[in-house]
């Protein structure tokens, strides 16, 4: 850990007061958990040119209409005509089955992305917030008899902020509703 870091570390260790006998353990435990924190940092940046959940789960919808459009059209055809449309090699009723194949798994990729990949409801929270609470709560139970509550200027929101900070270098972010995600999930 780079030697400007040591005032994160000491902002963090005072939070979280731990027990005595258990400072250099708590200490090591918010070293790992920055540096953690920072090389997910550069993971997170990598995937930001990637569309959102919502974003492709509507070109998966739009790509299953478009393959359904296709199927009608070729079933509106006469049969007679239909090779036309399925020229190639193979059976041109089998190529139609597997059209027929690929819609139907299409449809429930697409009913299965919405249900478990697109948030209902809204904003998403940044994953390296959501990273930094969990941390924050971990050591807070690990290391500290404090508790985790959602005050403003408690242990659990300030040391979210501090281990944020460790890898982001934002000063004071809003932790509250990623602290809350954590809290309620445990």
């Amino acid at each position: 850990m780079p030697s400007d870091d040591a005032d994160i570390v000491k902002r963090a260790l005072q939070q979280i007061e731990p027990a005595p006998g258990e400072e250099a353990a708590c200490r090591a435990q918010i070293e790992i958990a920055c540096q953690h924190l920072a090389r997910l940092r550069d993971y997170f940046a990598n995937l930001e040119n990637r569309p959102s959940p919502g974003e492709l789960k509507t070109r998966l919808g739009h790509l299953t209409e478009l393959v359904g459009e296709i199927i009608e059209l070729i079933t509106s055809v006469p049969a007679d005509v239909r090779p036309m449309f399925l020229a190639g090699s193979g059976d041109p009723a089998s190529r139609l089955t597997n059209l027929d194949r690929w819609h139907k798994c299409l449809n429930e990729v697409n009913a299965h992305y919405d249900e478990h990949h697109v948030p209902h409801g809204g904003r998403s929270l940044p994953p390296l917030k959501l990273l930094a609470a969990y941390y924050a709560y971990e050591l807070l139970r690990r290391f500290s008899s404090k508790p985790r509550t959602l005050t403003p200027d408690g242990p659990y929101i300030c040391l979210a902020q501090i281990l944020y900070e460790s890898a982001t270098r934002e000063e004071e972010a809003d932790m509250r509703r990623a602290c809350e995600r954590v809290r309620s999930a445990w």
